[in-house]
């Protein structure tokens, strides 16, 4: 029986048959089967295997061999074009249709697995931190948008080097050393920060946090995915504190010296916070970033640290500060108001700021200036520094921004034109996004814009390249 009647009878619609390798080719590329049989031995001047690895390169379409020739030579060939079976004549109708229908499945799943492998990719790019991975050899397997645009890289030069054979890490025995005690189930419970540089020498300081740190593979660790944030700009903003200070902030709203103390913490701080009361939001952030909470109370209270009268205040924080450089906000000093003077705590306070002043560490100290009168608040300013204002020199870049000026800085140096349009493609924005960004840092001087007939051409001026070098 011919194998096109065996076919028909199992209910297989057969939509063409040649005798060459190249009409094969030809017939599959422009019919697109749902499978192919394909005889080894064909005529003209290509066999089967040479056609299937031709057909393979331009469409997925899965291929089964049937062939006479069974020795080991034959089918070690026939395995380069990956074939889904491999049918030894003479056959039966049930060996046929349950190859058939064995290799349609499998093709099914597998097309399901690469749609799924792009969503996955597809998200992985469209995160807005950097995300790469490394597997049980310490190469880089994924590199994801984000990184490629803060580092310069594009996947392709990284995919397969070692770690130890790439510029990313200046500091590579830290790299590894981290890596190894992940393999091992060693990692710490804090965030750490990790320097590595871009493809123009620049330093970025990334943060990676425990629950961005996966380990693939619950026996062998074989590739582990490390998600991280760049917090350059912001760790270069602290720059502005002196260790060994004291400061006064008055401002209502603390949320930036709650990111500070998070920032300086992770910058060789031992972090506290002393407060009265303590939102559950902020104090999860704490604890994920092994921050200490100190709690005003005037009762215990269960897993916390509580300070009740005014030498708990004093002595808690000095010795705190015995060991390391210190961050610590204190707030909420009002509590000690209801037993002592004002006196009895400024003196507590001069203590505590001494303590500061010799272990070189930094004081954020946030009251409510409706609390004291005009004298008591003049006293508290003449102890301790006002926090300094930005400057146009010291102005805080978002990141996005920042990224902006770096992606001009690279270009520019490279003589490269720069457009809206070149950032819009960049950065997978709109055009009204990009506008206001660019506008506002023109406004900040930190970058010109030059009219080149109907297109704006961008460039960055001193400033903006003051801000990067910070």
């Amino acid at each position: 029986m011919a194998l096109k009647d065996m076919l028909e009878i199992l209910d297989y619609s057969v939509i063409s048959c040649v005798l060459t390798g190249e009409e094969a080719i030809n017939k599959a590329i422009k019919l697109s089967p749902d499978i192919i049989l394909m005889d080894i031995k064909l005529k003209g001047n290509i066999d089967g295997i040479q056609a299937a690895q031709k057909i393979r390169k331009e469409k997925d379409i899965p291929i089964i061999f049937i062939t006479a020739f069974a020795d080991e030579q034959t089918i070690q060939r026939a395995k380069i074009s990956e074939p889904y079976a491999y049918i030894i004549k003479p056959f039966n109708e049930l060996a046929l249709k349950s190859n058939i229908e064995i290799t349609l499945y499998k093709h099914k799943l597998e097309d399901e697995l690469k749609v799924n492998q792009k969503h996955l990719v597809n998200i992985i790019n469209s995160i807005s931190d950097l995300l790469f991975s490394v597997d049980k050899e310490n190469k880089i397997k994924i590199w994801n948008t984000k990184a490629k645009q803060l580092f310069g890289y594009a996947e392709k030069e990284l995919a397969n080097i070692p770690i130890q054979d790439l510029n990313l890490f200046p500091n590579q025995d830290e790299m590894l050393q981290l890596i190894e005690r992940i393999r091992k189930g060693k990692d710490n419970s804090s965030i750490c920060n990790i320097r590595m540089e871009t493809k123009e020498g620049l330093t970025k300081v990334i943060q990676m946090k425990p629950s961005s740190v996966i380990k693939y593979n619950n026996y062998n660790y074989d590739e582990i995915v490390i998600i991280g944030k760049d917090i350059t700009s912001e760790m270069d903003s602290l720059d502005r504190f002196q260790p060994g200070n004291g400061y006064l902030c008055c401002d209502k709203d603390p949320k930036l010296l709650y990111k500070n103390l998070i920032n300086l913490h992770h910058h060789n701080y031992s972090g506290l916070m002393v407060t009265r009361f303590i939102s559950k939001k902020l104090d999860k952030v704490l604890f994920e970033n092994g921050i200490s909470l100190y709690l005003f109370s005037s009762c215990q209270i269960d897993n916390c640290q509580v300070i009740s009268n005014i030498e708990d205040f004093k002595n808690k924080i000095i010795d705190f500060c015995k060991n390391t450089p210190v961050v610590i906000i204190i707030e909420r000093i009002d509590f000690l108001l209801i037993n002592y003077t004002f006196n009895e705590i400024l003196k507590a306070l001069f203590v505590i700021n001494d303590m500061i002043h010799k272990t070189e560490s930094l004081m954020f100290l946030h009251v409510d200036p409706n609390i004291f009168d005009k004298k008591q608040l003049a006293l508290i300013e003449k102890e301790f520094s006002r926090i300094p204002d930005s400057s146009p020199n010291t102005y805080m870049v978002p990141q996005d921004y920042f990224d902006i000026l770096e992606f001009l800085k690279i270009e520019n140096k490279r003589q490269r034109i720069v457009t809206l349009k070149t950032l819009k493609d960049n950065f997978d924005a709109t055009y009204p996004t990009i506008s206001k960004k660019i506008h506002e840092l023109a406004d900040k001087k930190l970058i010109r814009i030059l009219k080149s007939g109907r297109s704006k051409i961008l460039e960055i001026t001193h400033d903006g390249e003051k801000i990067l070098n910070k």
